[in-house]
């Protein structure tokens, strides 16, 4: 990995710690309608687009990313994974990373999503 792509993933690292410092008083995910969009970093969503333009790149930020342990659970970055291993055809571990995001999530709404995916992913595969 570069020292470009290195120093990119600590700054969202941080970007991450930073954000997760101010929860719900209640411990609860802010929806994104309630969210204070000035703390936002508009660059940093910028870049996520782009990486979505290019999988191999977004996975190989979401692989290091994970590395980190940072986000270990925190079960949208398996379902980013999921995303972008689809994207690249890589089916079979997209199932496997849909079926790790559906495992670490409480909500059963998201649970039955990310199955759903998991089961495209297999008959695509």
């Amino acid at each position: 990995m570069t020292a470009g792509k290195h120093r990119a993933i600590e700054r969202l690292g941080r970007k991450l710690e930073e954000i997760g410092a101010d929860p719900h008083p209640a411990g609860e995910p802010v929806t994104l309608l309630d969210q204070d969009r000035s703390r936002w970093d508009f660059v940093l969503i910028g870049r996520g687009l782009r990486a979505l333009d290019r999988p191999e790149v977004g996975l190989e930020l979401v692989d290091a990313l994970a590395q980190t342990g940072a986000l270990s659970d925190y079960h949208l970055l398996p379902s980013v994974r999921g995303d972008l291993l689809d994207k690249l055809g890589r089916h079979a571990e997209a199932r496997e990373a849909f079926e790790h995001a559906a495992a670490q999530t409480a909500n059963q709404q998201e649970r039955a999503v990310l199955r759903s995916r998991g089961a495209a992913s297999a008959r695509a595969e």
